[in-house]
């Protein structure tokens, strides 16, 4: 079954996917407490068996400017990481980073590109060029009003400027170079086999190019899943076989995979890419995904800048076995 929420009220439907609009007042059976806050423009469905939760980590916000759609605006520089204390972190300008749900702000001593949380519990930024964290070092402020700078410490060079990095699962990352033909080509770091046992690499290694720009990418070292468009392929580093594993309704901007299965962003959707079928659940402009390592799925929406985190993901593997 699946719950519709109208007018602050849960109501069942059949198990095939339904959007139901947001109301002012969120159910409470679905979301928690009650936010007396709209979400604009924002439809979801979750499976009534399960027990899925949309809890919300940081709130939406009620100032004017930002459901005007301020942040809207500059999407492409939002980006949404999760710590391994399940705190969100967020940058609006690749430079600033908020922590909302700890009061903290910084700024990188660096532009970057891209932040990334490890299941270690570290966190690593990628520049233009190179690969790094946080210096061990006290942060310097230009002002009471100013967040800290904190200077960042490269510990590699990225295969080439430029290069988009993507959060790989048991300590694996990915990295891939835009090529002059229109195609890319993926690199990974991470643990490598020895004849020592399994050691930490801190080099990338070139696993395959593709004809097409790759739009998203997740992977745990031994399999990658890549989207280029609309289509999702499964490639195996072991065996070089792809697989085509799903088709989504438009270009997939983000993928996370995780225990439970396979996730996807578009342009406006939220959705579980199973092996037998493919359930779109949340409809909102732009969101941004990322997974915790308390295997929740955490949602940005940008049109409010809350960030809400989906527990108990199971449910929708079920129902893709069924």
């Amino acid at each position: 079954m699946y719950s519709k929420i109208v007018a602050g009220q849960v109501s069942r439907r059949k198990p095939w996917l339904i959007l139901g609009a947001l109301s002012a007042v969120v159910a409470t059976t679905v979301w928690g407490a009650p936010i007396p806050w709209a979400l604009p423009d924002t439809r979801i469905a979750l499976p009534m068996t399960g027990n899925v939760r949309l809890d919300w980590v940081v709130p939406p916000s009620a100032e004017p400017e930002v459901i005007a759609g301020k942040y809207l605006r500059m999407v492409e520089n939002l980006r949404l990481m999760v710590d391994s204390g399940g705190h969100p972190w967020i940058t609006t300008d690749r430079r600033r980073v908020l922590i909302p749900t700890r009061q903290w702000a910084f700024e990188l001593s660096e532009s970057f590109q891209d932040m990334v949380a490890l299941d270690n519990g570290g966190v690593v930024f990628a520049t233009l060029r190179h690969f790094g964290t946080l210096a061990l070092a006290a942060p310097t402020t230009a002002g009471e009003q100013s967040p800290g700078v904190l200077p960042f410490q490269p510990f590699t060079t990225l295969p080439r400027l430029g290069a988009r990095v993507f959060q790989g699962s048991f300590r694996h990352l990915y990295a891939v170079t835009d090529e002059p033909n229109g195609g890319s080509v993926v690199y990974r770091i991470g643990p490598e086999p020895t004849r020592r046992g399994t050691e930490e690499v801190h080099r990338w290694v070139k696993l395959f190019s593709t004809a097409r720009p790759v739009t998203a990418l997740a992977g745990t070292g031994k399999v990658t899943w890549v989207a280029l468009g609309r289509t999702v392929f499964m490639h195996d580093a072991e065996t070089g076989r792809w697989i085509t594993h799903a088709t989504a309704p438009a270009d997939v901007r983000q993928l996370v995979r995780m225990i439970d299965g396979l996730f996807c962003a578009t342009k406006d959707q939220v959705g579980y890419l199973g092996d037998n079928r493919q359930i779109f659940f949340l409809q909102t402009p732009s969101p941004l995904i990322a997974e915790g390592l308390d295997n929740r799925l955490y949602v940005l929406f940008p049109n409010t800048m809350g960030v809400a985190a989906l527990d108990n993901l199971g449910a929708f593997r079920d129902l893709d076995s069924r």
